[in-house]
């Protein structure tokens, strides 16, 4: 099912291409953020389903990640990725 979003509500961000040009996606700063669910209120460098704050692994009030202290969706990523280093050591 396709989200509704009223016109006024799309946002247009601008990536510029190697070699030239840009990419031009538009977005919804009120959809949730992939990553704490807030919504993204803007686009960020690794697009437009993060807000600026995940994607710079921060709380939104300015505060980094840690290992024991970020969302869960990292924290599963991080076990996952350590999961993975032991299993090639062994």
């Amino acid at each position: 099912m396709a989200l509704k979003v009223r016109r006024d509500e799309v946002k247009t961000a601008e990536y510029p291409l190697v070699g030239g040009g840009t990419w031009r996606v538009e977005y919804d700063e009120t959809a949730p953020c992939k990553v704490c669910g807030e919504p993204v209120g803007s686009a960020s460098m690794g697009g437009v389903d993060i807000c600026p704050s995940c994607d710079c692994g921060r709380w939104r009030d300015g505060r980094k990640w840690t290992p024991n202290d970020c969302p869960p969706v990292v924290k599963e990523s991080l076990e996952k990725l350590k999961r993975m280093m032991n299993g090639a050591q062994g």
